[in-house]
């Protein structure tokens, strides 16, 4: 686009202020939108997890940033850590980022700089959720949520807590407890001898243990797991026997199921969790499920959470995961093919009618 206005100064053409107007609309309309499945250039910043922690072989998000790249999008990266929020806007410590695809040097990154975030066309949030930090994130981006496309939405994250939230699907969850008190924990406990407990803000895995024997002091019990989460309050849930034949993941774009993986622990004392050492295993929807994807999509695209994964033990929801959703990379590899192309379809779709509605 450059080199063509380039050509007009060059042959020092004088525009009126019509045809100058004609012509910024055109770049703009070439640039830009696009009809018709036609290409478009976006300029992207992905909010995620230190550069050094990200895995080449397994992650979702580089998958996600290869794929923008192949379309020729623009890419800037940064951290959580690098945003700020000022009196004149929300900036970031940002630097282009392309991928190589040479795994000992996997990364090309510029320079950094700091950009104001309002002059994104997207910004893609896929740093680990971690507590009440994750929260301050999106309160920072509020003030853009309705300037620029932010996936997942900000205030759908916050108003959506994914182990909480489960509750608005009573025919689809088991008996659970969420609690801070020892009183709770022990009324749980009097009602189901067999039980998963989890930290409320974990992921991963991370924290997650089956206790089938009743404590003898259920007071001193329930100090020593709140003292480990951290203060926080933490999930009771009664054990589902089918725990042992895999956890299912459905993956979700902007409300449409695209894909699920059974997550098969390696032996019965470990989690089905892949970042735990699980294995995957192909899976079909039952129909239960499909029924309960149905109900949650309008909710999720209400919400804001385009990328979303549902996470299903025998005919139970578990959890529905709205922050910086994996797995894609294993699902790939297992059925042989590329979700991140049917994201950025879906979500390049879902862009054209923001900027419409925001016009």
């Amino acid at each position: 686009m450059i080199n063509n206005y380039s050509t007009f100064s060059q042959k020092n053409h004088l525009l009126s202020y019509f045809d100058l107007i004609c012509l910024i609309y055109q770049i703009y309309k070439e640039s830009v939108f696009t009809k018709n499945g036609e290409s478009m250039t976006l300029k992207i910043l992905v909010i995620g997890d230190p550069i050094d922690e990200l895995k080449p072989e397994k992650e979702t998000t580089l998958a996600l940033i290869a794929e923008a790249t192949a379309r020729n999008h623009r890419v800037d990266y940064c951290t959580a850590t690098e945003l700020c929020q000022k009196t004149t806007g929300v900036f970031g410590n940002v630097r282009q980022m392309k991928l190589t695809g040479n795994v000992d040097d996997y990364f090309d990154l510029g320079d950094e700089y700091i950009q104001d975030l309002s002059t994104y066309s997207l910004i893609i949030m896929r740093s680990n959720p971690n507590g009440y930090k994750r929260m301050n994130t999106s309160y920072l981006l509020d003030p853009l949520a309705d300037k620029v496309l932010i996936v997942n939405d900000p205030r759908g994250m916050r108003e959506m807590h994914g182990k909480f939230f489960i509750t608005n699907f009573p025919e689809y969850i088991t008996p659970f407890s969420i609690v801070e008190h020892h009183t709770h924990f022990k009324d749980f406990l009097n009602e189901h001898d067999d039980v998963i407990i989890k930290p409320v803000n974990g992921f991963g895995g991370d924290g997650i243990f089956r206790l089938n024997e009743k404590p003898a002091d259920p007071k001193a019990k329930f100090d020593e797991i709140y003292q480990s989460f951290g203060q926080e309050p933490f999930i009771m849930q009664r054990y589902i026997p089918e725990a042992e034949k895999g956890d299912k993941r459905i993956i979700m774009f902007d409300g449409e199921p695209v894909c699920s993986l059974l997550r098969v622990p390696k032996d019965t004392n470990s989690l089905a969790n892949i970042s735990q050492g699980a294995n995957i295993e192909k899976c079909d929807l039952t129909e239960h499920e499909k029924k309960l994807c149905a109900k949650i999509a309008p909710i999720l695209q209400d919400y804001g959470l385009f990328f979303v994964g549902i996470d299903m033990l025998g005919d139970y929801i578990t959890e529905i995961n709205l922050i910086s959703v994996g797995t894609v990379v294993p699902a790939n590899n297992l059925y042989g093919i590329q979700l991140e192309k049917l994201f950025w379809n879906k979500l390049e779709e879902k862009y054209r009618d923001f900027k419409n509605n925001v016009a």
